[in-house]
């Protein structure tokens, strides 16, 4: 080994501890709104999902709430994100998925790793901007950023992070690009590693876990292939399925198509249509591409080009999300009054009894006002059963209380609206 070698490994050693050292003194850049939706609107609607009402499933709720709230500091981290469809960059290692983004790269200085070995290490977003300056940024498992020259940027590269003998994901999880992408304005990308990653060091060992978590933020899914792997394989049919795709729009991208003659080109594609339609697969189109030339040699359904222009338009982020918002709060509304409703119509039933229920328990109780609801029993005539009855509905179903619980529920409903807002507030 000479002394250049030896330089430079001992250069790169010491890069390693250096960003290793900036991490962990960084410090965190959440603003105050997004802090408090976090800790009072998470809290306080945790604390409302869990009051004494019926709600079947209400697992999907928590579910859009966690989503928001992930969404909104998203966004409030990285800011060029607002109001631009996210699209995630998915398929097996060295598909080409970084070439395919760098092909939209103005700054042809500004280039992802890319390579026949996997190469991506770290989930990446680059969203498009208008801006002269490229600003790239680490950002870490406390909130913070630190930002990254070209230089500092393309030494990240998967080789560097394998000499770490720990998950480096795990003190910074993503990487931030603001950068011109020619002919798009309103999209951002996700970088994401090779689900298939064949790497077993301890530094990287979670690429499939990540890919899938970070696609799964995307509104939309590309899906790269290779064209030499002559079809999709069984791997990419069973990822794509672990993949929230079912609201998603899927595009199909077959790279490196100039490498083989168009009529096998062709061919393959025509493969790939039936594959997925005989997986009940749902895509917007597929290309056949040549990512070099950014020539497209053929396509079905819907070209690469068109389907970019489609989706190439501003979403109103604050709307949708206050939509959401307005959805989970009505899914609880509608469950409270139904409770309500029920109960009423429980007593209304008990004037009409004409069983004795003196002797039964609670829950039997309960199956015989269902019956006479059901079944429209006739009247009764003692009121010693009457008051007992009323009683019961009264102590188990208390419809005061739930009223207030409905009340309560409208009030969080715009308080956790005007959070979001706060946090949303620099799109004004």
């Amino acid at each position: 080994m000479n002394l250049e070698t030896k330089n430079n490994e001992l250069q790169e050693s010491l890069d390693r501890f250096k960003i290793i050292e900036d991490i962990l003194a960084s410090e965190p850049s959440v603003s105050k709104a997004m802090s408090d939706f976090s800790t009072i609107a998470m809290k306080e609607f945790t604390d409302f999902a869990n009051s004494e009402f019926s709600v079947k499933e209400d697992a999907g709720a928590l579910l859009i709430m966690q989503d928001i709230e992930r969404k909104l500091k998203e966004i409030s981290i990285f800011k060029s994100i607002f109001n631009k469809n996210i699209v995630g960059i998915g398929g097996r290692f060295s598909a080409g998925k970084s070439s395919f983004i760098n092909s939209f790269l103005s700054d042809k200085k500004l280039v992802l790793a890319q390579g026949i070995s996997p190469t991506t290490a770290i989930p990446t977003y680059i969203a498009s901007s208008q801006k002269e300056k490229n600003i790239i940024k680490l950002h870490t498992y406390k909130n913070a950023k630190l930002e990254l020259c070209n230089k500092k940027f393309l030494s990240l590269n998967r080789s560097f992070f394998e000499k770490f003998n720990f998950n480096f994901k795990d003190i910074a999880p993503y990487i931030t690009i603001e950068a011109k992408l020619d002919k798009l304005e309103h999209i951002c990308f996700i970088d994401t590693p090779g689900y298939n990653n064949p790497s077993k060091t301890s530094s990287l060992t979670d690429d499939k876990a990540s890919s899938k978590e970070y696609l799964n933020h995307g509104d939309i899914l590309i899906w790269v292939i290779a064209i030499e792997n002559g079809a999709i394989l069984g791997s990419d049919i069973d990822f794509l399925g672990e993949l929230n795709i079912e609201d998603k729009k899927v595009f199909i991208v077959v790279n490196r198509a100039d490498s083989i003659p168009l009529d096998n080109v062709k061919e393959i594609v025509n493969n790939f249509v039936k594959v997925l339609d005989d997986n009940f697969i749902e895509y917007e189109g597929i290309s056949a591409y040549n990512l070099i030339d950014k020539e497209e040699l053929y396509f079905k359904k819907t070209s690469l080009k068109k389907f970019l222009e489609n989706i190439d338009k501003p979403l109103d982020t604050k709307k949708d999300i206050l939509l959401k918002i307005d959805k989970v709060f009505k899914f609880y509304d509608d469950a409270i009054k139904t409770d309500i409703d029920w109960v009423k119509k429980m007593i209304r039933a008990s004037k009409t009894l004409s069983l004795n229920l003196l002797e039964n328990n609670s829950k039997k109780k309960e199956m015989i006002l269902s019956e006479v609801i059901k079944n429209n029993q006739s009247s009764i005539k003692n009121p010693m059963i009457l008051k007992e009855m009323r009683v019961y509905l009264k102590d188990k179903f208390d419809v005061e209380k739930l009223e207030e619980i409905r009340k309560k529920g409208k009030e969080l409903n715009e308080k956790i609206k005007n959070l979001a807002n706060e946090v949303l507030k620099f799109g004004d």
